[in-house]
């Protein structure tokens, strides 16, 4: 997890995993990086999050698998919570 610019919790070492976050510009910023790659591309705030739900705008989300549906963390006001 990376909060207000620093690594605040890491329980993967340097395995990639899926994050999702904010950059320093406040571009959302999605994909597998490692700790070393979110300090390099200046993350300010980042979670793990699995599966990416959007990717280059288009949805990756299919609802005909019976599995579950992920829902975004953006409230009704345009808020994101991380």
């Amino acid at each position: 997890m990376v909060q207000d610019g620093n690594l605040v919790h890491n329980n993967v070492g340097e395995k990639e995993v899926n994050i999702v976050g904010f950059d320093d510009r406040g571009k959302l910023v999605l994909g597998k990086m490692t700790a070393h790659q979110l300090e390099a591309r200046h993350i300010r705030e980042a979670v793990m999050f699995a599966p990416n739900l959007i990717v280059e705008g288009k949805s990756v989300i299919s609802r005909d698998g019976g599995g579950e549906l992920p829902h975004g963390p953006v409230s009704a006001k345009g808020r994101m919570v991380l």
